[in-house]
C-alpha cells in the first residue's frame, strides 16, 4: 500500500508535467521541490532548499512531502540531511495513509541505522521513553494478548499507548502476541500504534521476526513483520540464532523460508558462541555451542564471530 501511493503520486506528477503546481482533484500541490526531487534532481533541490524551507514541509494530494520522496529515491545523505536541518519538524510529517519518512527508510534503507534514527518522529521516541519508564510488570495489554486477541485490538483503539510498554523480560504487547499466534488484524493493529515494536530486541534478544518463525505464524505475519524492518532478517538472537534458523525448524514453509532468508550473503546457522540468561545469578553466560564449553565473561571472539550453518 505504502508503495502503491507514492507510485501514484509520481504518476500524477508525470500526467502534469509542464503545469507547475497542479492540483489533484482539489487538493494540496505539489511543489517545485517535489518535482525535482521525483526526477532525483539532488543539486538542484540542494540549492532550493534553504530559500524554499516551506516547500519541505507543504503536503501534496497524498500528503507526501519532499523528505518521503529523497528517502524512498535514497538521495544523498547530504540531501536529506539538509531536509531535516532545514525543517525538523518533517519527521514528524505522516502521509495522508499514516507514513512516516521512517517507514520509507525501514524499507529502502533498512541498513543506514543511523539514518533510521535520525528519522525517528518524536511521538515514537516519547513512547519509548515512556516505555523505559515502566516497572517491568505487565500491563492490561500485555494480558489480553495471551489468546483474547479482538479484546486486546478493542483496548488498543482505546489505550494504544499500552503497546510501547515492556514487561520484565523485555517483552511488548507484541511479542506475546506472537508466542501466543496471534492472527494478523491484531500484529497490524500494535505495529500501527507502535511503529519501534518491529525492532525491539526482548531481554533474550528476540525481535519479533523471531518469534514469528519460531511460534508457527502465517506467512501474511510474517511478511507484516518484516516488511516493518526489512532488516531483522540479519539479526541474531542472545544465542547467535536468525529467524530463518527458528523457521527451518519450526516453520518448514518454503514462502517463510524464503521471505526470512537473510540478505547479503549472510550464512544462517549458530555462531561458535550463544548468549545466555541466568535467572538465579540475574547475569548472562557464554556458551560455546561445539565444546559445550560455559564461562561469565565476554569471550574476546563473540562479537567478531562468523556464523555457521547447521548441518
Amino acid at each position: 500500500e505504502l508503495l502503491y501511493i507514492m507510485q501514484n503520486t509520481r504518476n500524477a506528477l508525470e500526467s502534469t508535467a509542464g503545469r507547475r503546481n497542479s492540483s489533484f482533484a482539489g487538493a494540496p500541490t505539489s511543489t517545485e521541490t517535489h518535482t525535482l526531487s521525483w526526477k532525483d534532481d539532488w543539486d538542484a533541490v540542494s540549492e532550493r532548499i534553504s530559500s524554499h524551507r516551506g516547500e519541505l514541509v507543504a503536503p501534496d494530494a497524498n500528503g507526501v512531502i519532499p523528505l518521503h520522496i529523497a528517502v524512498w529515491h535514497k538521495a544523498p545523505r547530504p540531501v536529506i540531511d539538509a531536509m531535516l536541518s532545514a525543517a525538523p519538524e518533517a519527521k514528524n510529517m505522516k502521509t495522508s495513509s499514516g507514513y512516516y519518512a521512517l517507514d520509507y527508510g525501514k524499507l529502502f534503507n533498512a541498513e543506514d541505522e543511523e539514518l533510521l534514527r535520525q528519522l525517528e518522529p518524536d511521538e515514537v521516541k516519547e513512547e519509548e521513553a515512556k516505555a523505559k519508564e515502566q516497572d517491568g510488570t505487565q500491563n492490561e495489554l500485555h494480558k489480553l494478548c495471551f489468546f483474547k486477541f479482538r479484546a486486546a485490538q478493542d483496548r488498543l483503539s482505546t489505550f494504544p499507548e499500552e503497546a510501547a510498554y515492556q514487561d520484565a523480560n523485555g517483552d511488548l504487547p507484541i511479542h506475546i502476541a506472537l508466542v501466543n499466534s496471534a492472527p494478523l488484524p491484531l500484529i497490524s493493529a500494535l505495529l500501527a500504534a507502535h511503529a519501534g515494536s518491529a525492532w525491539h530486541k526482548n531481554k533474550h534478544g528476540k525481535l519479533p521476526l523471531h518469534l514469528c518463525c519460531e511460534h508457527w505464524s502465517k506467512l501474511p505475519v510474517v511478511q507484516a513483520i518484516k516488511y516493518a524492518y526489512p532488516a531483522a532478517v540479519n539479526a541474531t538472537d542472545n544465542y547467535g540464532e536468525y529467524p530463518v534458523d527458528f523457521a527451518r525448524k519450526h516453520a518448514p514453509d518454503g514462502e517463510i523460508l524464503e521471505a526470512v532468508k537473510p540478505k547479503d550473503g549472510v550464512t544462517p546457522g549458530k555462531r561458535k558462541w550463544g548468549k545466555h540468561w541466568d535467572e538465579g545469578s540475574g547475569s548472562y553466560y557464554y556458551l560455546n555451542n561445539f565444546t559445550q564449553e560455559s564461562v561469565w565473561e565476554e569471550p574476546e571472539d563473540f562479537h567478531s564471530q562468523p556464523a555457521f550453518f547447521n548441518e
